[in-house]
């Protein structure tokens, strides 16, 4: 078995559920007296620990037995353990203005060989569903086995709950700093951005009912519809369901300014859950809206 070093950390992983311990102490390291970074680590932090919840509840979901719950468990302790790197070497979690965050966690576990004291099999899953767990829909790879595949899946439905909440709780402090202008630096945006314009691609990304490119948006109401976007990219029933019983689809709809194209988007939005769970959309009110903010999430 190895010892693993990191700022005076020592530890042996000899199971599943030594990962679990490794990630709290590793991810401890990184605070510091650097308010910046403490603030950044603290909200990967927090969200480590909600999406190995999501995953957990996940995997009890589908009827998963304690050994492949506890695996699901360590790919949510470990699907962002690169973000730590990230925001203490280039201050920003913006993948294209540093690295890809999926790639440097894998890199990060194998060079202090994290999952040195586990299972072949078990290694791979982990390390696939990591590296992957960002990825568009259109760039996943294509023959994984069938088992790394559901695990893959299980991830990115985990991570995008999660993701909403951030999204959602960030959105209130933005409207409630009445749009600072510190604020929007530190989520990377522009005060140029905070507009009802749209692009019509992304609108109709959303209408057609597929992933939007990150690189077509160009302002705040684009991210809003990108976001909503994420509902045709989940992978189970309960994910779509707690998504809707949540309220996150709901709140994409309220920050949406309310215009004729956006009310398609809406509309094309509610049919694509009702096909999939029928009465889900009974839930979802399609006559609300606002002008004004979105974070940058990725």
């Amino acid at each position: 078995m190895h010892l693993i070093w990191k700022n005076q950390i020592l530890m042996e992983i000899s199971s599943l559920t030594d990962i679990k311990k490794w990630a709290e102490n590793y991810i401890k390291s990184f605070y510091c007296d650097d308010d910046f970074i403490n603030e950044k680590t603290r909200l990967k932090h927090i969200h480590t620990y909600k999406v190995a919840e999501i995953i957990r509840w996940l995997a009890g979901e589908l009827g998963m037995n304690n050994q492949q719950i506890l695996l699901a468990e360590a790919i949510g302790l470990l699907h962002d353990i690169g973000r730590f790197r990230q925001i203490q070497v280039y201050r920003t979690f913006q993948d294209r203005d540093s690295e890809s965050h999926s790639l440097l966690g894998v890199k990060v576990i194998n060079e202090l060989e994290v999952l040195e004291g586990i299972d072949e099999q078990k290694k791979q899953i982990i390390l696939q569903s990591i590296e992957h767990h960002s990825d568009m829909d259109v760039n996943l790879p294509l023959g994984l086995p069938a088992l790394t595949d559901l695990y893959l899946k299980m991830i990115r439905d985990a991570d995008k709950l999660d993701i909403c909440r951030v999204i959602k709780e960030t959105h209130q402090k933005l409207l409630s700093s009445n749009y600072d202008s510190n604020f929007l630096v530190t989520l990377g945006i522009r005060r140029s951005e905070i507009t009802d314009e749209y692009t019509e691609d992304v609108l109709q990304d959303v209408i057609q009912r597929r992933q939007a490119d990150y690189n077509k948006v160009q302002t705040l109401t684009d991210r809003k519809l990108l976001q909503l976007c994420w509902v045709y990219d989940l992978n189970f029933r309960q994910t779509l369901k707690r998504f809707v019983d949540d309220g996150y689809i709901q709140f994409f709809f309220d920050i949406l300014p309310q215009n004729s194209g956006i009310m398609q988007a809406k509309k094309s939005v509610s049919s694509y859950i009702e096909n999939k769970i029928h009465g889900l959309s009974s839930q979802l009110s399609l006559n609300s809206g606002e002008t004004g903010s979105i974070i940058n999430a990725e």
